[in-house]
């Protein structure tokens, strides 16, 4: 039993990690105030409740800032947990959070041929090509063969699998 209580504790550190750190890309207020509200949560005691900017300052990610409509959301997020034990508030995190389109995504930044800094995600069946400001330009699935390039220590190497894009690393 103490290994699934360390394993679910990894994961909810891995998660809060990369939510406040933005890598998750959760662009709904609503889920970042749900999200936000978890972390404060499980952070803190049942005894001891930080002040709310204490809270705001510590569980939103970096470059979201917490306006009155964020502010209010959190509130309203916070007072649905009323009495959710900690254990409790980072399993319901980590439920949250699986239904994420990216999660667990590699993220990777990159110029495309007229020099435009894209952003790339890749993950077991898809590359998503994003703008700078994440905005979304195209998703390839994982459906026909496609190519991959890549220098290796020894030269240039091709592989074949499955899908439909060509990508040179």
């Amino acid at each position: 039993m103490l290994c699934v209580c360390n394993d679910r504790h990894l994961f909810y550190t891995n998660v809060c990690e990369l939510f406040l750190s933005d890598k998750l890309h959760v662009n709904d207020r609503h889920q970042i105030a749900q999200i936000a509200s978890l972390i404060a949560q499980a952070e803190t005691s049942a005894t001891y409740r930080p002040t709310e900017q204490q809270i705001y300052d510590n569980v939103l990610p970096v470059g979201v800032h917490s306006d009155s409509q964020m502010t209010s959301l959190i509130r309203s997020e916070l007072a649905k947990l009323d009495g959710l034990s900690k254990q409790a508030a980072e399993y319901r995190l980590l439920q949250t959070v699986d239904g994420l389109p990216l999660l667990g995504a590699g993220y990777y930044t990159a110029r495309n041929s007229a020099g435009t800094t894209v952003n790339i995600a890749t993950t077991s069946t898809d590359v998503v090509f994003f703008s700078e400001n994440w905005k979304q330009l195209s998703r390839y699935r994982n459906r026909r063969a496609f190519s991959i390039r890549c220098f290796d220590t020894v030269g240039w190497a091709t592989g074949r699998t499955s899908g439909r894009y060509k990508a040179a690393c």
